[in-house]
């Protein structure tokens, strides 16, 4: 079995284009985040786990939570497949499995909180960057815009939405927006590609579901 300690590019592929800075470095060559919301110094690992180039993480992971947490993602995933994120997207982007799976022994959280999601992205994303957390549920400013598109597309969702409520390995579904334009208020930063994702917890407090993106400029 692969090491969780052991930097994994496939999931990096994951949340690489919310580090995409366009070359925007060379105005900022010493910020993390001249044009992106993600940290250009964002490295992932087999467990999922995300974390800032150079620091010190633990991993002290169960390897029957790890399994439950991927198969839980690939799950989700397959009801989304070939499903676009739409939202005022002015691209195509699609989902993908997302998954980070908790230590043993930590006190798991109650619910999907900002601060456990900047936690558990392991401070990468841009610190002015607004978080929103909703309910998974057919209501809500996150539901508005899926109400707007095709009826396949709002039928996709309806499945997840089910799947997530119906699954006794999870709980608190929800709806997370990291970043919007404009991304702070100087414009420091005029990232344009924002994480959106559909995400649950585990008993054990590991965070799993859904991750794709949108761009907004």
């Amino acid at each position: 079995m692969i090491s969780d300690r052991q930097i994994d590019l496939t999931r990096l592929a994951v949340i690489q284009e919310c580090m995409e800075t366009y070359g925007m470095e060379k105005n900022a060559p010493n910020s993390e985040w001249p044009h992106n919301v993600i940290s250009t110094l964002a490295v992932t690992y087999s467990c999922g786990a995300i974390g800032r180039r150079g620091d010190v993480l633990e991993h002290d992971r169960d390897p029957s939570e790890l399994k439950l947490c991927i198969d839980l993602a690939e799950e989700a995933a397959n009801i989304m497949h070939g499903v676009f994120i739409g939202m005022g997207d002015e691209g195509d982007h699609e989902f993908s499995p997302f998954y980070i799976t908790a230590n043993r022994g930590i006190i798991a959280p109650e619910n999907i909180s900002e601060e456990y999601i900047r936690k558990a992205f392991g401070g990468t994303i841009y610190p002015p960057a607004p978080i929103t957390i909703e309910p998974l549920e057919e209501k809500g400013e996150w539901w508005s815009y899926i109400s707007e598109g095709d009826s396949e597309t709002q039928e996709s969702w309806q499945k997840l939405i089910a799947w997530f409520k119906n699954n006794l390995k999870l709980h608190s579904p929800s709806f997370v927006a990291i970043g919007e334009d404009p991304l702070d208020e100087d414009s420091q930063n005029s990232g344009c590609v924002f994480p959106r994702l559909a995400v649950g917890l585990t008993r054990a407090g590991s965070l799993v579901g859904v991750f794709s993106c949108v761009v907004h400029t």
